[in-house]
């Protein structure tokens, strides 16, 4: 039971990072498409480095996910080689990644911007900007099964209230509706402090937990067990003070709670 459960929480890491290799990939073309927009050269050359480190961090979460084997360390292996590698592999499988001839046009324009300081014409960096997207696109779906529109940082929470909640925020972002956003981001980050806390496997969610008749009667008990005897008055006064703080500190966080739950 216990190498099942450590088998699946490794699985769990595999996925995660794969997940955050594939978000890395996305920000850095989207940065690149920023880029791309300016007319400046050194804006279009940043671009082409930026289209490219997306596509060859993409090929390494394949090769990683695929088991390719070759000769030569993952790290030393070229663009093409490393295209090749893969697509020899996945020719096995009857598969093939897609668009080869877009991206070795894209790799040998990153070269001259690399290797001779050339400047991408508009044309080139725009064919370049949409060729690109669209084989992330292809690739995400194919090989990870990852929509390329939805995968942004919240889709790396794995607390599916938590994740929902921010995912409502954004959504009233991209609708200008700011305070809305706002307000809803700022309950979201509150309750997760209590959501995924560690302080919940302590029971703090139960509501018992927290009665001040509950830490009173925990308190005697102590005071039994040490032979102690009756609770001295002024500690019984003490314990009613805090566990009554207490008490309504836990009813703050299940109101925290159960507005995040409707957000």
């Amino acid at each position: 039971m216990a190498d099942k459960t450590n088998a699946t929480r490794q699985d769990q890491e595999k996925d995660a990072l794969v997940k955050k290799r594939l978000l890395l990939a996305k920000m850095m073309y989207e940065h690149g498409r920023e880029h791309s927009e300016k007319p400046d050269p050194l804006s279009k050359m940043l671009a082409m480095h930026h289209f490219h480190n997306a596509v060859e961090i993409t090929l390494k979460c394949i090769f990683n996910e695929r088991g390719v084997k070759t000769n030569i360390n993952l790290r030393r292996l070229g663009f093409e080689p490393l295209w090749d590698a893969i697509d020899k592999h996945l020719k096995e499988e009857g598969l093939e990644l897609p668009a080869r001839g877009y991206m070795m046009v894209l790799n040998d324009q990153r070269n001259s911007v690399q290797h001779s300081a050339s400047e991408p014409g508009t044309r080139v960096v725009i064919e370049c900007n949409v060729n690109t997207k669209n084989f992330l696109v292809e690739a995400f779906l194919e090989f990870f099964v990852e929509d390329y529109a939805k995968l942004n940082a919240r889709s790396l929470i794995h607390n599916e209230k938590v994740r929902k909640a921010l995912d409502k925020a954004a959504q009233y972002l991209e609708e200008d509706d700011l305070r809305k956003s706002c307000a809803a981001s700022k309950i979201v980050f509150l309750a997760a402090e209590f959501v995924i806390s560690p302080l919940n496997k302590l029971g703090i969610r139960d509501l018992p937990y927290f009665s001040p008749n509950r830490i009173k009667s925990d308190l005697a008990q102590k005071c039994q067990e040490d032979g102690i005897g009756a609770v001295p008055t002024p500690v019984n006064c003490l314990a009613d003070i805090i566990a009554r703080r207490l008490f309504h500190f836990h009813r703050g966080i299940r109101w925290i709670e159960s507005i995040a739950n409707q957000v």
